[in-house]
């Protein structure tokens, strides 16, 4: 029986490819009231204060693991406001790690 998830040999050693929110999923992300960038709006670009930003890149790689939209702003920008594992249910944290290639 193994005791740990089995990875591929090709991606070994390997950070994954960063994850960035697409032009479309940041329209339905800021449309749900779930982001907040400055200005914008109908044909007027967004303007990304730095913090704003951390929560849709994490967003995005949340939403690529798997998580629904709303769960993935909820714990995104619980972790960015507050530092530290989220806490997911009773027992349960989501904790976010950095991977440097």
């Amino acid at each position: 029986m193994a005791d740990r998830l089995s990875v591929p040999a090709a991606s070994r050693g390997r950070a994954p490819a960063p994850v960035e929110p697409t032009p479309r999923q940041l329209a339905f992300w800021i449309e749900r009231g779930w982001l907040h960038p400055e200005g914008g709006g109908k044909g007027h670009p967004w303007t990304w204060p730095e913090q704003e930003w951390a929560v849709a890149v994490l967003m995005a790689r949340l939403v690529a693991a798997g998580f629904h939209h709303g769960t993935a702003a909820d714990i995104a920008r619980a972790h960015l406001t507050r530092g530290g594992p989220v806490d997911l249910a009773p027992g349960v944290q989501l904790v976010s790690v950095e991977v440097t290639p």
